[in-house]
């Protein structure tokens, strides 16, 4: 069985979509939804909360919240409350999240789409590892 897993990962919004065979993509409902928030919200001992539960999270501390990390992926560091998290680990968390909706095996293709300019190597580097060794694709 060939699977291939497709992430937009938007500036608002990102989106996951499941090709089994080669047939037609299906998008991935992420908590009821046909897109999950880019957001990001950093708890107090480190621990990284993405989409949904990070605006939950937003209404506590607004100062630990982003909302549109992928803005901001050209900055090295992000000041999230009192604690300063690197981009790129923003950037994973979102990847992460969204790479772990699926259920299905054996393990995918991961394909994520380039940003278009200069932004996307924090995007590759971060794709990258949370791919491991799969294989991954950028368009």
């Amino acid at each position: 069985m060939a699977l291939r897993v497709a992430v937009d990962f938007g500036t608002s919004s990102t989106c996951i979509a499941v090709s089994v065979n080669g047939r037609v993509p299906e998008v991935v409902a992420i908590d009821g939804r046909p897109v999950m928030s880019s957001a990001v919200y950093s708890a107090t001992d480190g621990t990284l909360f993405v989409g949904l539960e990070a605006e939950r999270q937003a209404a506590v501390d607004p100062s630990r919240f982003e909302p549109n990390p992928k803005r901001r992926i050209d900055e090295p560091e992000l000041l999230l409350g009192n604690s300063v998290v690197a981009v790129r680990d923003v950037v994973r968390a979102v990847l992460t999240r969204a790479d772990r909706l699926h259920t299905l095996s054996p393990v995918p293709t991961m394909t994520v789409a380039n940003c278009g300019d200069g932004k996307s190597q924090g995007v590759r580097d971060s794709s990258a590892t949370v791919a491991g060794s799969r294989p991954i694709d950028f368009w």
